[in-house]
């Protein structure tokens, strides 16, 4: 099973605008979100959205769980996927084809470097990825902490603000990437 995001992608970005109801599931960002949909190629056509499960290692404290919300057939046994919400923060988050295949995403907020902790070494990492010292393993999913389609001195600002919970944001310094639970 292929997929865009590549199965284990570790999502480094806000999961919400500065100011938006994060218990509204619609203004939650990320994937799995209708901005950020999933889409999984398989070598099976005619598959059903009865053929997928959700698994989240921890539910969304304000969202509760989650599940395929849309599901549609594209040509070439593609199938693209929106979630109730975008991956919950701090969570796994597995979808599987018929208890077989699967893909897997960690939403790790500030987790640039993806060592599995959010810390100050993020910012460094970040700051080295714009002056082209290194390539970010997961692009955009680890650089563009914004959303904004940008990576700039913005996203700075926006890890800084994910690492010390400002702007309406839990604060994730020191958090450490959570066990994958699911199956």
């Amino acid at each position: 099973m292929a997929a865009q995001p590549p199965s284990g992608v570790v999502d480094a970005r806000q999961p919400f605008e500065p100011g938006a109801d994060p218990s509204d599931p619609s203004q939650r960002q990320g994937i799995g979100s209708p901005d950020e949909p999933i889409q999984i190629t398989l070598d099976v056509s005619g598959a059903t959205i009865d053929c997928f499960e959700v698994c989240e290692s921890d539910s969304d404290p304000l969202l509760g769980g989650n599940s395929i919300a849309t599901f549609n057939e594209g040509p070439g046994n593609t199938y693209w996927i929106t979630l109730h919400h975008a991956i919950a923060p701090m969570s796994w988050t597995t979808i599987r084809y018929n208890n077989d295949a699967f893909v897997e995403y960690l939403a790790h907020p500030a987790n640039v470097n993806v060592d599995a902790f959010s810390n100050a070494n993020d910012v460094l990492a970040l700051i080295d990825i714009l002056n082209g010292a290194w390539d970010p393993e997961y692009g955009d999913y680890s650089t563009d902490i914004d959303h904004s389609g940008l990576v700039n001195a913005n996203d700075v600002l926006r890890l800084i603000d994910l690492l010390n919970g400002a702007a309406s944001f839990e604060p994730y310094n020191g958090l450490e990437s959570p066990d994958n639970t699911c199956p």
